[in-house]
């Protein structure tokens, strides 16, 4: 028994037109393929170099925070070591600092404490002045916490130089009356006051000279 043939009895010329259709499709989605997996490409390297970038950035700060992190720690190390000598020897650094910001009111400013030899620069607060600014002390550009050691005697017996700024002078004279009074000051005298034009403000600029003493 002969099975049934199914004959194509479309002409050439329809035959060649649904063939170069499906070939035109398969074409479009072959080149869409294409397309879609350079753009993938394109994106996936994209978002690799931002991500680069991104941990370029965060290990350059990395390392910069570590460096300071670094300075700051032999920093503390060194002021460390600068006050136990000064303990040791006599006279009470550590105590005198706390004492100077107790005493010290809210008015007052406290430009630096240094000795004669520059052995300390505390800045606790400082401001350029507006205008005049020939007229300022040098003291008043310096904002940061800059301890210095220079020499290692002590402080018992030798001069000690706060300066500071004030808007109030009736304030300005209870902290010099109170650091007078503390029991390992030998001497305090007011070697300089003048009035100057900070932040458009007149305010009352001291420098106060202390001998130092011991712990009775």
């Amino acid at each position: 028994m002969q099975g049934n043939k199914k004959l194509n009895l479309l002409p050439l010329s329809v035959k060649n037109k649904y063939i170069n259709k499906y070939l035109l499709y398969a074409a479009i989605l072959v080149c869409g393929i294409c397309i879609l997996a350079v753009l993938v490409q394109y994106f996936s390297m994209a978002f690799l170099q931002y991500d680069i970038k991104k941990i370029g950035r965060a290990n350059t700060e990395y390392n910069e925070e570590k460096a300071r992190i670094e300075l700051l720690q032999i920093a503390i190390d060194e002021h460390k070591t600068f006050l136990q000598d000064y303990e040791n020897g006599g006279f009470p650094l550590s105590r005198f600092m706390h004492d100077v910001l107790l005493h010290k009111p809210d008015s007052v400013s406290i430009i630096s404490i240094d000795s004669q030899d520059r052995l300390m620069e505390i800045v606790e607060t400082a401001e350029t002045p507006a205008d005049d600014t020939e007229d300022q002390p040098e003291e008043e550009n310096v904002s940061e916490i800059t301890p210095t050691p220079s020499d290692n005697s002590d402080l018992s017996g030798e001069e000690i130089i706060i300066r500071g700024h004030g808007k109030n002078s009736e304030d300005i004279s209870k902290f010099i009356y109170q650091i007078s009074r503390l029991s390992y000051i030998a001497s305090a005298d007011i070697t300089a006051i003048e009035q100057h034009l900070l932040n458009n403000e007149d305010e009352s600029i001291f420098e106060i000279n202390l001998i130092g003493g011991v712990v009775d």
